[in-house]
């Protein structure tokens, strides 16, 4: 696993600078991945403990840069997706990329966590520290904007916004900043709660039921796909919002507080998306008018895999497939999940001897 950590980052700074990655997978629209930091930040960062000197140092100086260019805090924070090589193992139309626009994606708060794994794996604390107020904003602007969660969009990125406020209450303690520590607590707890009510509640809605005909169906899946999927517009659209943007955190919080839940979710994964983790596979849930599934599908479920079921290292190195492209964020996240796991865990398997600094 560790040789195809560097292996892989070492040919993504090599390409660099490289332009986000385009997929569209048919009637669902086309997305952009790898389109602003925090996403680059945070797969990089949690890369470090296990790297070595001199790509260890690499990987850190280009962290650097992209905090002082691409601020994951800020409107900065974008990457122009016609700008750089491409990262697609295939040419794109042409005119396809002039007037490309990624989605307008979560809050930019949803990449406190992002900030954290920076500030903590690469000993970036002081510049973290001199960003205070620009932290201070987001937060605020976040809680007018966004508490109580009410959306569709928010309940996408809730396990997002849930991390974040853990990655700003380590950054206030860090900093002595005790005077926001209760503030931030209490956000925190407002967000577990509905994280939490909304796992158990919708676990009841897993069954499926025998489906008449096609139209029968569509409703279903217009309206809450069983419980597991959210749609998302523009049509023909979901995630699985419960497994989405996990982290270690919020997976044992959610794993502690619900099990039966978990259970229930991940016997859903293995009954109705056997090819979940395969790249460019079929799309697992209602193939047709979308061929395969986006990216961050996969990624959502080796996360819950990993931090909800617990599963072995030697299951999650299985999972962990080949990477859609060069400069592979979650490839690069599913690669440090396994290394992180096998060092909480001192297991080891016939891939990784998982020493790490």
């Amino acid at each position: 696993m560790r040789e195809k950590l560097v292996q892989h980052i070492a040919e993504w700074l090599e390409k660099e600078p490289l332009a986000p990655l385009v997929v569209d997978i048919g009637l669902a629209g086309r997305e952009v991945f790898f389109a602003h930091s925090g996403e680059i930040i945070l797969a990089l960062s949690l890369s470090l403990p296990h790297l070595e000197d001199p790509l260890r140092q690499e990987v850190v100086s280009f962290l650097d840069v992209q905090w002082e260019e691409h601020f994951p805090l800020g409107s900065q924070r974008w990457y122009s997706p016609g700008q750089g090589k491409r990262r697609e193992r295939h040419p794109l139309p042409p005119g396809l990329i002039e007037g490309l626009q990624p989605s307008t994606g979560p809050h930019p708060f949803a990449n406190m966590y992002a900030v954290w794994s920076y500030a903590f794996y690469a000993d970036r604390w002081d510049p973290v520290a001199k960003a205070w107020p620009e932290i201070r904003q987001c937060w605020e602007d976040f809680r007018r904007l966004h508490l109580p969660l009410k959306s569709r969009g928010d309940a996408l990125w809730a396990n997002a916004y849930l991390a974040g406020m853990i990655g700003l209450l380590r950054i206030a303690k860090t900093l002595d900043l005790e005077g926001e520590v209760a503030a931030v607590i209490e956000d925190a707890e407002q967000l577990a709660r509905w994280c939490l009510e909304r796992f158990r509640r919708d676990v009841a809605r897993l069954a499926l039921p025998i489906f008449e005909n096609v139209g029968h169906f569509d409703r279903w899946r217009a309206e809450d796909m069983g419980g597991f999927f959210i749609p998302l517009p523009p049509h023909h659209k979901a995630k699985p919002d419960k497994f989405h943007a996990l982290t270690p955190e919020v997976g044992v919080f959610l794993a502690r507080q619900a099990p039966e839940s978990v259970n229930a979710y991940l016997e859903f994964v293995e009954r109705t998306l056997p090819g979940w983790y395969l790249v460019g596979e079929e799309r697992q849930f209602h193939f047709g008018e979308n061929f395969v599934d986006y990216p961050d599908f996969s990624l959502s479920i080796f996360q819950a895999q990993a931090f909800l079921g617990g599963r072995s290292v030697c299951e999650l190195a299985r999972w962990v497939d080949i990477p859609w492209c060069v400069g592979d964020a979650y490839f690069v996240q599913k690669l440090a999940i396994c290394l992180h796991v096998a060092v909480c865990r001192k297991e080891t398997t016939r891939h990784e001897d998982p020493r790490s600094k």
